[in-house]
């Protein structure tokens, strides 16, 4: 897609909480679950409250195609402006880029996976159409994730064991979301909403 092309319309994720849209791009030239190309559109503003994170095993690259931004890497918030390609590594908490500008930030992620991880990319992918739908409902926090902590402990765990939380432990995150997500599924909570 060309710098300055509205989003396209079909499978686009709106997500009026964060101030994105989105929309997933299945790369054809990797082997199967390996590698997941997200893009995004950001308003001024938006998407601050992201949550941090770490992945063990994955890494992700951006590359920004027009605006300007923050992301954070470790301890550290850089700076991120269009031509510029950022490069996260694996096990480095981090969040992804936010938008500082007053024009449109309009990025491109790719998910890097060492091996096949092909269910857990749809999983990504249900997890963000999920939370996009609840947040047009008004059913998520300011960090994008469902007000009722048991809908976002089976959400969370849903990105196990690829995503973690930054802060906790990752044996602790895994037995105590882990423990809350089986009662929210005993409830009726799903990765998928509605």
């Amino acid at each position: 897609m060309d710098r300055g092309e509205e989003p396209p319309t079909m499978d686009l994720i709106v997500n009026p909480v964060l101030g994105m849209k989105l929309c997933f791009h299945h790369d054809l030239e990797a082997p199967p679950g390996t590698r997941l190309r997200i893009e995004y559109w950001v308003r001024p503003g938006g998407a601050r409250e992201m949550v941090a994170h770490f992945h063990p095993r994955l890494r992700e690259s951006f590359q920004v195609l027009s605006g300007e931004g923050n992301y954070r890497l470790g301890r550290e918030i850089l700076p991120v402006v269009a031509g510029q390609t950022v490069e996260l590594p694996a096990g480095v908490p981090h969040i992804h880029p936010w938008n500082t500008g007053s024009q449109e930030l309009h990025f491109i992620q790719t998910i890097h996976s060492p091996e096949p991880a092909l269910e857990a990319m749809e999983r990504v992918e249900t997890i963000f159409s999920s939370l996009g739908a609840m947040a047009r409902e008004g059913k998520v926090n300011r960090q994008g994730l469902p007000r009722n902590p048991l809908h976002a402990a089976v959400m969370i765990q849903g990105l196990h064991p690829e995503s973690y939380l930054e802060g906790l432990p990752v044996g602790l995150q895994t037995v105590l979301v882990g423990a809350l997500a089986r009662l929210g599924k005993l409830l009726g909570y799903r990765l998928s909403y509605p």
